[in-house]
């Protein structure tokens, strides 16, 4: 059956229960990834390598786009309200790490050359 007001997600039990599952397995890693942090921290912190982030940032975009695009193609014949809100998740997360790498080298751009905030006297 379709969706309707008192089941907006449809009459399918398989997507709530996706869900529970999904938001389980999101808080485990959450939480093991702020321990983690925590001891790295503690013990000093650790040296990062530019190429080993960058790869990371581009490898995450490109994988959020393709997901994006999986689940828009599959989303035509199921047109699920779960399935959309999903692939919103994966657009905005391909993006982020884009927007990030675009910041940053910006950022560091702007701290080698030694310019002067001057440029920005425009946005008034």
């Amino acid at each position: 059956k379709p969706s309707n007001e008192k089941h907006p997600f449809g009459y399918m039990q398989l997507e709530t229960l996706f869900v529970v599952i999904k938001g389980i397995s999101m808080t485990t890693v959450t939480i093991g990834l702020i321990i983690n942090t925590i001891q790295i921290m503690l013990n000093g912190g650790r040296m990062l390598s530019f190429q080993a982030v960058a790869a990371f940032e581009l490898s995450a975009c490109v994988i959020g786009v393709i997901v994006s695009f999986y689940l828009r193609r599959k989303n035509r014949a199921l047109n699920s309200p779960l399935i959309t809100t999903e692939m919103q998740g994966w657009e905005i997360d391909s993006v982020i790490p884009l927007a990030w790498r675009l910041l940053s080298s910006s950022l560091h751009l702007f701290l080698l050359t030694g310019s002067s905030l001057s440029f920005l006297m425009w946005i008034r």
